[in-house]
């Protein structure tokens, strides 16, 4: 059973829900920068990704990990752009539909 929060820019208000729910892999959805093409992604263990916590308002998404019991995974996707008031672009809107169709498809065979 998958289920999904949307934390927007502050998930660490949302600490203690998300371990009520008490997900055996909890799956942190980010923007990363790869150097690659927009809209790449790649699945990375918490332990791979760096930490960037440079104050209380900025904390990394493996610094906020280490709140949580379960095992904790980050998807990244490459942006387009991060500037100030952008949008997301189309070519990360269709990597993130497609991303949302794959685990579809493997949560719905069983898996």
């Amino acid at each position: 059973h998958i289920r999904a929060l949307n934390a927007e820019v502050s998930i660490e208000n949302y600490i203690g829900k998300i371990n009520a729910i008490n997900p055996d892999i909890l799956i942190l959805i980010d923007s990363v920068s790869f150097n690659r093409k927009p809209g790449y992604w790649q699945l990375l263990p918490v332990e791979r990704v760096f930490d960037f916590t440079t104050g209380t308002h900025n904390i990394s998404l493996k610094k906020v990990s280490e709140f949580f019991k379960a095992r904790v995974w980050i998807l990244g996707i490459q942006p387009e752009s991060v500037s100030f008031g952008e949008q997301i672009s189309q070519v990360v809107i269709d990597s993130s539909d497609a991303i949302v169709l794959f685990i579809n498809e493997i949560t719905s065979d069983g898996c």
